[in-house]
């Protein structure tokens, strides 16, 4: 996981964070010194004196990241962000909204190294004079389909679909449009991946808490293209007030979806979902038994084909994760894992999965940190076991609105962000692993 980035830190004992020993792999009790080789490199210093703890804090065994400098858009203002990537025309696709002002707003943007370059900014849609306050979206690759969720804040939070196709200059055309369901439901959307794509099926589908349904837990199915969209009608996934709620597709038409059980003490489920045009659910599993405050979940294809659920619990604070294993229509999870002690901030958290390395990446708003300042993490999958590394900042100022997704073009991982102390302004920068 990494050693802590503050603290103490002692060359043997048994707590994670502060044991060098453990954090290279050895046992509590392994007798080493600062002068081996392994602890040096640990250290990052390959001769002359150490400095404890300074030299290892943040250190990590594990692989490590590395960011280039946050690319601006020049968009300021932003209240939410959606980050996917246009395979066909090779360029990251942002969607947000901007306070006070209204309509749900598009930037694309080609990568070139740490470098992006933006193409203007299109307002894609504000047939209903309101601010869009939660952004969701996927992409489409069979017909280059760039899928948006979202919800209207002054239109009775009314949820709402859209798809767009990008031209050669990076602009988009809005395609066909729709409401959720009857296009009446109040909704509240949240942070992290709440927007999914099924591949088998061709559709794709968001979960939100519907606040005309006593704040049950539903999902809504769409097949989105750009001529015209079917919406099914949504299905409840939790028959109780839910708070947080995150989701993703696997393999073998199932999708994994997270939520924080309001009506039970606010721990932490999740739910497989057999994906058709009326998903089924099967039995809800814990995957925290505390009080939980905010999750999000990411799925791990070959050769792990997990997934793993990203929390805070209330309690101590502190950001963990498990890894989930599904069986038919239940999961099952691996031992809980502590990813940083420093609290967070829901609606600022996302993670994704880079297959060229092999690993989770995760980026948050880190709220105990003065600044609030924007912090990634690397997540590395052994059976249901992770650990983790790299622990850095991306942004030392204050975030917000974190959302991300891998570029496979290039091999980095695009992570957006609102940079606060900017005026909010929407800016994107790349992560790259160090083995």
């Amino acid at each position: 996981m990494g050693l802590n980035t503050s603290g103490p830190i002692s060359l043997a004992g048994t707590t994670d964070g502060q044991s060098i020993a453990l954090e290279l792999g050895e046992s509590a009790t392994a007798v080493i010194s600062l002068n081996d080789s392994a602890v040096r490199d640990l250290g990052g210093v390959a001769s002359g004196a150490i400095v404890m703890p300074t030299n290892f804090y943040g250190a990590s065994s594990g692989p490590s990241l590395s960011f280039g400098s946050p690319q601006s858009t020049g968009v300021t203002g932003v209240s939410g962000t959606a980050t996917t990537y246009d395979q066909y025309r090779d360029r990251v696709v942002l969607s947000y909204g901007k306070y006070p002002s209204q309509g749900l707003y598009v930037k694309t943007g080609t990568i070139s190294g740490n470098t992006i370059t933006y193409a203007a900014e299109t307002l894609l849609w504000n047939a209903n004079s309101s601010p869009v306050s939660n952004v969701g979206a996927t992409y489409r690759a069979n017909d280059e389909v760039t899928v948006i969720f979202f919800n209207e804040s002054s239109n009775s939070n009314r949820g709402v679909v859209t798809t767009l196709n990008v031209n050669t200059s990076g602009i988009p055309t809005r395609g066909a449009t729709s409401g959720f369901g009857a296009g009446t439901d109040s909704i509240t959307m949240f942070g992290g991946n709440v927007v999914g794509f099924d591949s088998d099926n061709n559709n794709s589908f968001a979960v939100y808490k519907n606040n005309s349904n006593s704040g049950y837990g539903e999902m809504q199915v769409a097949n989105a293209g750009f001529a015209s969209i079917t919406m099914y009608n949504e299905v409840v996934f939790h028959s109780a007030s839910i708070d947080y709620c995150s989701t993703t597709f696997g393999i073998n038409g199932a999708a994994v979806v997270v939520f924080i059980d309001s009506n039970n003490s606010n721990k932490g489920k999740a739910r497989v979902a057999t994906m058709t045009s009326q998903p089924s659910f099967g039995t809800a599993a814990l995957f925290s038994d505390a009080q939980t405050e905010f999750c999000t979940v990411v799925f791990a294809p070959y050769p792990h084909y997990k997934y793993v659920v990203i929390y805070q619990t209330s309690s101590d604070n502190n950001l963990k994760a498990r890894v989930g294993s599904v069986s038919g229509t239940g999961i099952s999870f691996g031992t809980e894992v502590t990813i940083d002690t420093n609290y967070i901030t829901g609606f600022s958290m996302s993670a994704s999965w880079n297959p060229d390395d092999n690993v989770v990446v995760i980026s948050w708003e880190d709220r105990q940190s003065s600044p609030n300042a924007g912090m990634a993490v690397l997540g590395t999958i052994s059976g249901t076991d992770i650990t983790f590394s790299g622990l850095a900042a991306f942004e030392s100022g204050n975030v917000n609105y974190t959302s991300q997704v891998y570029d496979p073009d290039t091999d980095q991982t695009l992570i957006a962000f609102a940079d606060v102390d900017a005026s909010s302004t929407l800016k994107v920068v790349t992560a790259n692993v160090a083995t």
